[in-house]
């Protein structure tokens, strides 16, 4: 299985390793007069996914994939996220955590873990 964000495929057997995803909902309070407060509902608000994935040489151009990921994160370029055959929609990246796991003796990056912070773009 694969996942991709954009143009960046992830191998998604190993990865991604987690996905969080929060939904957040905003809620009007009411103060009736020796009554419990009253809640209304008014819509969702931003809704975040928190997902770690691998990019791995074997598979993809790690360092171009990095430079094209912090790029989507710059413009606040909207990208599509998959994860196997399932579309999620389109999120923006807030954050994003590098971890280089395997560097070869010639100094190139072979595998490196991302945590990556996403906010949905509403459709």
């Amino acid at each position: 299985m694969w996942g991709s964000f954009g143009e960046i495929t992830f191998k998604s057997g190993f990865s991604p390793n987690t996905l969080k995803e929060i939904k957040n909902y905003s809620f009007r309070v009411h103060k009736p007069v020796n009554n419990p407060l009253l809640y209304e509902f008014t819509g969702e608000d931003e809704n975040t996914l928190d997902i770690a994935i691998t990019l791995n040489r074997a598979f993809v151009k790690v360092e171009e994939a990095v430079r094209k990921l912090e790029e989507y994160a710059k413009e606040a370029s909207p990208q599509s996220l998959v994860i196997g055959k399932t579309y999620l929609g389109k999120y923006v990246i807030r954050s994003m955590e590098k971890v280089y796991e395997e560097i070869l003796p010639n100094g190139e990056i072979f595998t490196v873990q991302l945590t990556l912070k996403l906010s949905e773009v509403p459709r």
